[in-house]
């Protein structure tokens, strides 16, 4: 399967069958990447809006961020701000998305197809 192929696949997967995106990740795009080993993957990449990034405290060395690290700021937000919405629905998603790479994972079985999710 070409690179293209699966990047336009795993696109539409996403939109398909993956967790509703919040407003604030509502961005991102789906790029083919090679380790220096050589190991191809595909990055699920959320942009993250520059209010958020202000208000998570999150500077650009920081970025990119795997999902966990950004579920650990949010959660630390809610504990200082108390439950939120819009705080609420991001980490949903997030926590949703290791469910959702299980699916891709099955069924991209056998063909080579890795995914990560990062936020910048």
């Amino acid at each position: 399967m070409s690179n293209q192929v699966a990047t336009e696949l795993l696109r539409d997967f996403f939109k398909v069958l993956g967790p509703k995106i919040p407003k604030e990740f509502y961005d991102y795009t789906v790029e083919p990447e090679m380790t220096d080993s050589g190991y191809l993957y595909h990055v699920y990449k959320f942009k993250i809006p520059e209010s958020l990034k202000k208000e998570l405290l999150i500077s650009n060395n920081m970025l990119p961020m795997f999902a966990s690290s950004m579920e650990n700021l949010l959660l630390s937000k809610m504990v200082q701000k108390g439950v939120d919405n819009d705080l609420n629905l991001m980490i949903e998603f997030i926590q949703l998305l290791p469910k959702f790479k299980e699916r891709i994972d099955t069924y991209f079985k056998g063909q080579n197809v890795k995914t990560v999710f990062e936020f910048e």
